[in-house]
């Protein structure tokens, strides 16, 4: 629009489009002087079709640049104060309907948020590194999908209360909420229409240009709140509105945890590690179980923990009846783990002897359960009080999320002492194996094993048994 006075333009005002009677909406510049098949037409001032006092006349006018098109009133005509927003206001519903009846598809963006439902009341979300607390992702939909007609100044609601500039609806299938597409040049959407329910795109439009822009979210409540995306919305674009969306997005992003549980099973202690999601780290009690420990994925690779055997370790310092082979001082060789055992004779050439033990065992590696097999352990199980502790220390208490039920209590010592520490302390041999495989009570029940050690080189195993004079 161009306010210049002229003698070419004695009211002052120049119009790029006008409107035809029956509603169509023309462009100046798209018609030609020496086209006569436009001048029996009667142009109107934009939304006021058939109205004789609203009458428009295309013009134009030569200057160094070329010619400018145009629509103006007739003579006499004195144009009212708003009428530059009017005209804006009615172009912009003209338009955008035109816009969306053209086109094969109309499609808008918005933002949704993604946040944790449990993110308030979360014990480990400082743990987990979360970003549950919320998040915006942009949404894009087509609402020529949706939507098959878009009428201008339709009522909607009870009583038809809220006028729609557009209102956007689906003709087939009546369940699908209608939607406003609303022009916002003088007057903004009440509060009243804003909370009605249904959804509301509010477009403000300055001039015809912003017309023409992309209907992308830019402003609102919800993106106050995240002004690091703001700041990154392009600011030439014009301020729109949406209200009425659905917001809220299921959260996707959930920190990946390792889980040790540890219990009594059967009457048996077990330990179990299981891969689970933060959302799922159990926040009470569960059957049988005594302990629970959750640690976070990044820190499982980057400490490249365990969390079976450091689980265990974390378990034998309380006040529970933890045996697993993990901790005991033979696991590293210990015979039931190791199908060839190697050893040096007193000739000092290596020898390797098969354990005969291991033949009656269907696998001989860590599909054993350690477990039970500490339980029942032939050689007796004997606690590692130095690797139990090089266990812990691997892992921090703000590492780690450790549940344990009311019945546990911490123990002063991490281990128990050795059953017989006086036989230990005086009584103690070191054999070959050789001499051990030998002994006659070697098999089975051999109850005086006190472990293994290495010395000048050899693997020794120590014993307690006083041999008959």
């Amino acid at each position: 629009m161009n306010d210049r006075v002229s003698d070419d333009n004695p009211q002052g005002v120049e119009y790029p489009c006008a409107v035809t009677k029956d509603g169509t909406l023309v462009r100046a510049i798209d018609l030609d002087h020496d086209d006569e098949s436009w001048k029996e037409t009667t142009f109107y001032f934009l939304g006021c079709e058939g109205d004789e006092n609203e009458i428009m006349i295309f013009s134009s006018r030569r200057h160094s640049k070329g010619v400018t098109k145009f629509f103006k009133h007739k003579q006499g005509y004195y144009p009212a104060p708003e009428e530059k927003d009017r005209y804006l206001h009615n172009y912009a519903e003209m338009a955008l309907k035109e816009r969306f009846d053209k086109s094969n598809e109309f499609v808008i963006k918005y933002y949704v948020e993604e946040k944790c439902s449990q993110h308030l009341l979360c014990d480990i979300k400082s743990l987990s590194k979360c970003q549950g607390k919320g998040r915006l992702s942009e949404h894009q939909l087509d609402l020529k999908q949706y939507f098959d007609t878009c009428t201008l100044e339709k009522g909607v609601g009870e009583d038809k209360k809220y006028i729609a500039d557009l209102l956007l609806e689906n003709s087939k299938d009546r369940s699908i909420k209608p939607l406003l597409l609303e022009v916002w040049v003088t007057h903004k959407c009440t509060y009243e229409k804003q909370n009605s329910g249904y959804p509301i795109i509010e477009i403000k439009v300055k001039d015809e240009k912003d017309v023409d822009a992309e209907i992308e979210e830019n402003s609102g409540a919800l993106l106050d709140s995240y002004p690091d995306i703001k700041k990154k919305i392009k600011k030439a674009m014009p301020t729109i509105k949406m209200y009425g969306f659905k917001r809220d997005e299921e959260y996707k992003d959930y920190v990946p945890y390792h889980e040790f549980r540890f219990g009594n099973f059967n009457g048996v202690y077990y330990g179990r590690v299981n891969r689970i999601l933060c959302k799922d780290v159990p926040k009470t009690s569960r059957d049988n179980l005594l302990m629970d420990l959750a640690v976070p994925e990044y820190l499982i690779n980057k400490k490249k923990l365990d969390l079976y055997e450091v689980g265990f370790a974390i378990a034998s310092s309380y006040d529970l009846e933890v045996k697993n082979c993990v901790l005991c001082k033979s696991y590293k060789y210990c015979r039931l783990y190791n199908k060839v055992l190697t050893y040096q004779g007193l000739d000092g050439r290596l020898n390797q002897l098969r354990d005969p033990l291991i033949n009656q065992l269907p696998h001989y590696n860590n599909n054993l359960d350690k477990s039970l097999m500490a339980s029942n352990c032939v050689y007796r199980f004997l606690p590692d009080d130095k690797r139990q502790k090089r266990l812990i220390a691997k892992l921090d208490k703000s590492e780690m999320r450790l549940w344990l039920d009311a019945s546990v209590k911490e123990i002063p010592q991490s281990l128990p002492l050795p059953s017989n520490p006086k036989v230990y302390e005086q009584g103690r041999k070191l054999l070959t194996p050789q001499e051990c495989f030998s002994c006659p009570i070697y098999y089975p029940n051999c109850d005086h094993c006190l472990g293994d050690e290495m010395k000048d080189g050899r693997r020794y195993v120590v014993c307690d048994y006083q041999r008959p004079k």
